[in-house]
């Protein structure tokens, strides 16, 4: 049996931008302060440039969190171990606009939950990351704002994944070979004619 792709097929692969996310582990936070054994957890957000949840057409808006630390993690209050991953779906016209990636730390013993400290990666960064994959790790704020004092880190591993810009890379750099190899064949035929 015979299958064609039809142009929808061709554009869901095409069209496909995913951030990639790894949330590993925080260290370095403050002791706790209500006696108890903490449970913290990482938010992970994609917002706008307005600070808003950024709303994705086709999956709605991302706001999940990771679940408890590993147990076997030791020093599980200050610093625990995720290592849970995220692939939200994000439009790079969005990223372009100035959309932001949030990940906050919250200890969920105290009821409410305490806000432990949070990190931003800013669209630009983002961006930079198109088809390669780095390791980072972010300074967690207490205030909601890059001015606020550390209180802890963030260790996290960061990728943008989209087809269409990777297939522009590789026909520029198709071209770029093309030429580079016609002026090669062009000034070998010179020294071969003198």
């Amino acid at each position: 049996m015979a299958h064609a792709f039809t142009s929808a097929d061709s554009e869901a692969v095409i069209g496909l931008c995913r951030l990639l996310v790894k949330v590993i582990g925080a260290k370095e936070l403050p002791d706790s302060t209500h006696g108890q054994r903490r449970s913290c957890v990482a938010r992970v957000k994609l917002l706008d440039a307005n600070g808003a949840l950024l709303e994705h057409p086709e999956s709605g808006v991302f706001d999940t969190r990771t679940g408890p630390p590993n147990p076997f993690s030791t020093v599980k209050d200050t610093a625990p171990v995720w290592s849970a991953e995220f692939a939200p779906p994000v439009e790079p016209a969005a990223l372009g606009a100035g959309a932001s990636l949030e990940i906050e730390v919250w200890d969920e013993v105290p009821q409410p939950a305490v806000r432990l400290g949070g990190a931003v990666v800013p669209a630009a960064e983002l961006l930079r990351l198109h088809l390669k994959e780095e390791e980072r790790m972010l300074p967690l704020r207490r205030a909601d704002n890059a001015t606020g004092p550390v209180v802890g880190q963030l260790r996290v591993r960061l990728s943008l994944i989209d087809v269409r810009h990777g297939i522009a890379t590789l026909r520029a750099a198709d071209a770029a070979s093309a030429a580079a190899l016609t002026e090669q064949r062009a000034l070998a035929a010179e020294l071969e004619a003198a």
